[in-house]
């Protein structure tokens, strides 16, 4: 019997994700993910501005 090769589970590069923040602004809906580590991961979603959380 051949046995697959134990891949080693990477991590994410911007670390691991302990919150997530949505804030909906007139331009559209802005998200900052916090991480474990103390960083913070800003951008915008491409969703309709009359989109519910």
């Amino acid at each position: 019997m051949v046995r697959r090769k134990k891949e080693k589970k990477k991590r994410p590069d911007w670390g691991i994700p302990k919150g997530i923040v949505l804030l909906a602004t007139p331009e559209g809906w802005r998200h900052s993910v916090l991480t474990v580590e103390g960083s913070m991961l800003c951008g915008r979603l491409d969703v309709p501005l009359d989109t519910d959380p």
